[in-house]
């Protein structure tokens, strides 16, 4: 029995979608983890079950029988997040689970500048404590497409980050690394990245041909004033701290992992928004996807 968690959000209904193709939509090979089951009825041949790394007392029956789990990362605030990690590789223990796959973060470390990468090494270490027999790590780079969510309706992305570059890998790419981890032997610890380390000024200045909008960078750091809410200030924190993270060259190492596990090359920005053309409606029609 494989278990994929959080099956509901973007990449892990894809990595799903992946595993049933190559699985043969069999019965009984493939269960799906999700705080929302509703949202996964569609898709046949995955047995769906309610769970919430936040709730424990949820877990025992999703990984029950579970022989691989790709465990895919929480969306929870900073300081929470590593905390429901280490409840599922804890409910992965208890169930004999022999083969983890965690979804981590590049650039993890407890020194980085990006507090979600700080979250992610605590995660690792709480794998490697948990007593889970056999584990592969995917520390993906940040989303590809999710850039054109850091522009504003005016065209202008402000950040902190200079002349800094990052291994943007497209949600895909990480999808497909992600099933065939699944279903192959034990990895190690992979970074998942895209082709090239792009700087956001190369980035602003190629999805402005894309577009044909003039976009623009703005060298201005992004900062929580106290005005916000506790949740936004703490979003534009984590908007911050990436950003950060990238110019000190945290997040600029680019590898073959994706082509390894895949056996595909990974998509590069133009190759990939001229393939997924609706991630640029947004900045085509001038409201971001942020915004």
């Amino acid at each position: 029995m494989l278990l994929i968690t959080g099956a509901s959000g973007h990449v892990g209904r894809r990595a799903a979608e992946l595993v049933l193709d190559k699985t043969g939509h069999k019965g009984g090979a493939l269960r799906l983890m999700t705080r929302t089951p509703e949202k996964l009825q569609a898709l046949a041949g995955a047995e769906i079950v309610a769970g919430d790394f936040s709730r424990p007392e949820t877990l025992a029956r999703a990984f029950h029988g579970v022989d691989v789990a790709l465990v895919i990362s929480s969306s929870a605030p900073p300081g929470q997040r590593a905390l429901h990690h280490r409840n599922a590789f804890r409910a992965a223990a208890a169930a004999g689970v022999r083969h983890v796959v965690y979804v981590s973060l590049q650039g993890s470390t407890p020194q980085s500048r990006f507090s979600y990468s700080r979250d992610h090494a605590t995660s690792e270490r709480f794998l490697a404590e948990s007593g889970v027999p056999e584990t592969t790590i995917l520390r993906n780079a940040f989303y590809l497409d999710m850039l054109p969510g850091f522009f504003d309706a005016g065209g202008v992305l402000r950040d902190p980050s200079a002349s800094g570059r990052a291994a943007l890998v497209a949600r895909e790419d990480a999808a497909q690394a992600m099933a065939a981890a699944l279903l192959q032997p034990p990895g190690g610890t992979l970074d998942v990245t895209g082709p090239e380390a792009l700087s956001v000024t190369d980035a602003v200045a190629r999805l402005a041909r894309l577009t044909g909008r003039a976009l623009r960078y703005e060298h201005a750091p992004a900062q929580a004033d106290g005005s916000e809410s506790v949740a936004e200030n703490w979003r534009a924190e984590l908007y911050t701290g990436w950003f950060e993270a990238v110019a000190a060259g945290e997040l600029a190492r680019t590898t073959d992992a994706v082509q390894r596990l895949t056996g595909r090359t990974p998509l590069a920005l133009e190759h990939y928004f001229t393939a997924f053309p609706a991630a640029l409606g947004p900045l085509r029609s001038g409201t971001a996807i942020g915004a």
